[in-house]
Order: C-alpha cells, then sequence, then structure tokens
C-alpha cells in the first residue's frame, strides 16, 4: 500500500509515516515511480509505534525493539527496562507536581487574604517561597501584612 493508504489506515499523516519510514521505524520499498510502498503489516507496526509512544518510549527506543523484534530476538528485557525507567521517572515528577501544587495553593490563599499587597519591586506573591511565607504568619516580622 502507498503511504496515503497507510494514512487512512492508521489515522496517522502522511508526514508523520514519511518521517518515521526515514528515521527506520517503518519498513517500505519503493516502487518503479519511487512511491514507498509499505506492507500490511505495517498498519500493526505503526499502532506499536504509537502505544510505545504513549507510555513515553522514543523513537530511538522503539527502533531499537522494532530491530531486536526484526532480527527475530524478543524485546521483553529492554521493554521491562524502559517500562520500569518511564515509570520512576513518572513518579518522580508526580513527586513534583505534587509538590509544586502545595505552593502554588499557598500562594493562591495568600493572594486571597491580601488582594491589595504593596508591591514595589516585583511581586509579594512570587517573591519568597510560599514554606517561608506561611511560617511568618505565625510570628512574621514586620512587613508581612498576612501576619496582622
Amino acid at each position: 500500500m502507498r503511504i496515503g493508504e497507510l494514512a487512512a489506515a492508521t489515522g496517522e499523516r502522511v508526514k508523520t509515516l514519511r518521517y518515521w519510514h526515514d528515521e527506520g521505524i517503518l519498513e517500505a520499498e519503493r516502487s518503479e515511480a519511487a512511491y514507498r510502498v509499505f506492507g500490511g503489516s505495517m498498519v500493526e507496526r505503526v499502532a506499536f509505534v504509537r502505544r510505545a509512544q504513549g507510555l513515553g518510549f522514543t523513537l530511538a527506543e522503539i527502533r531499537e525493539m522494532l530491530r531486536l523484534r526484526d532480527e527475530g530476538r524478543r524485546p521483553c528485557a529492554h521493554v521491562r527496562a524502559g517500562l520500569e525507567r518511564h515509570l520512576a521517572a513518572v513518579r518522580h515528577r508526580l513527586r513534583e507536581l505534587r509538590a509544586l501544587e502545595r505552593e502554588l495553593a499557598v500562594r493562591v490563599e495568600r493572594a486571597r487574604v491580601d488582594p491589595a499587597p504593596p508591591c514595589d519591586d516585583g511581586c509579594v506573591y512570587l517573591d519568597a517561597p510560599a514554606s517561608a511565607a506561611s511560617g511568618r504568619r505565625q510570628g512574621a516580622p514586620h512587613g508581612d501584612r498576612l501576619a496582622r
């Protein structure tokens, strides 16, 4: 099938399929007119690539999985290691996002409590870390309008 037909069968853009072919992800023969001609197995390969990308694998990692599979070797250990790396990265990012959420919540609450603070150099909502700002609330030194 030609690239337009593969695009229609997979829902991918022709530009994406062309790029994947150029990157060695998809295999195609060339017709006499120099058109790419893809085998039917490339429909499943496109689906595999999208699933792998959805799980955080890069095209380089996917290319390696496909190379192993094309050589008749099982890429299971490679995939498992990648899944473990991606899971660890996602968990790390979630911790960072939870910390950011807490920081933003403190700053939003500070802005709600004090909607018109003095702003000479910058913005008091952004100046000090929220943890420092919340620490000043309880026995806060002068100048912090939230402490009043």
